[in-house]
């Protein structure tokens, strides 16, 4: 839109923005007519941007980075996957490599070089899988056979796969923290899980809509803790992960 509105006058020019007075363009004028055609590329641009985004699987993309504190980036890519060569052909392993730059953003976050699971969907199948790194400086996902199974894929195929990228530490609620404070046992197992077991809790108590029911997944979480469970009973713990894609696939949509 032009910056002094459609039709606006100019006081200084006495003309309307878009005319001229017989083909030649004040300074001013002219200077108005650059600042359209800047915001109109603009526009075009972020057109351009999100039409990238249109299809469900774009091999090599971060489709979004983390927008906003404590949401991953959905890590979007295609890769073969291959026979682990200690397997043996009646019960073998498959293992796919990953891209560079998805090794890059695991390494960068600390996840690497230690093993560290990851979840996403493969061929549209929700998983979750250890990441670890390989004797070249990259990554390997480990493919198990419900994996397979589950993506109709073997050793020679080629799959597509969207992952959460690396997450933060997550914030321990205060009501949360207050109520662990007084339970040995479920502090111990606490500080054991792994960063994907604690997000498991900390997901289910935050997904909670009434403060009531919030309370109860609390003091839940505190006495299946001190009981020894590693994460949340009857919980599906893939739904997180499968409304954050199903949320980057709608943005690039829009």
């Amino acid at each position: 839109m032009c910056p002094l509105g459609r039709g606006g006058s100019s006081p200084l020019l006495g003309t309307k923005c878009g005319t001229s007075r017989a083909g030649v363009f004040p300074a001013d004028e002219v200077e108005d007519k650059r600042r359209c055609s800047v915001a109109s590329q603009a526009r075009l641009q972020s057109r351009h941007e999100q039409s990238r985004y249109l299809l469900y699987m774009i091999p090599g993309q971060a489709t979004h980075q983390r927008d906003e504190e404590g949401v991953p980036a959905v890590l979007r890519f295609e890769a073969r996957l291959f026979q682990c060569p200690e397997a043996s052909e009646a019960g073998y392993k498959a293992l796919l490599d990953v891209p560079g730059w998805v090794s890059k953003q695991f390494a960068a976050s600390g996840a690497i070089p230690s093993a560290t699971k990851v979840e996403g969907v493969m061929n549209g199948q929700p998983f979750r899988a250890v990441l670890e790194p390989d004797a070249s400086g990259g990554c390997q996902l480990h493919v198990n056979k419900a994996m397979r199974k589950g993506a109709g894929a073997e050793a020679g195929d080629t799959v597509q796969l969207a992952i959460l990228g690396p997450q933060p530490e997550p914030t321990l609620p205060a009501d949360f923290r207050d109520a662990l404070v007084d339970v040995r046992e479920a502090q111990a197992l606490w500080r054991e899980l792994t960063l994907l077991g604690r997000l498991d809790w900390i997901r289910w108590i935050e997904s909670a809509r009434k403060p009531a029911t919030r309370a109860r997944r609390i003091a839940r979480a505190v006495e299946q803790l001190a009981e020894g469970k590693r994460r949340p009973c009857c919980v599906n713990v893939y739904e997180f992960m499968l409304k954050r894609i199903q949320a980057d696939d709608s943005a690039g949509k829009a």
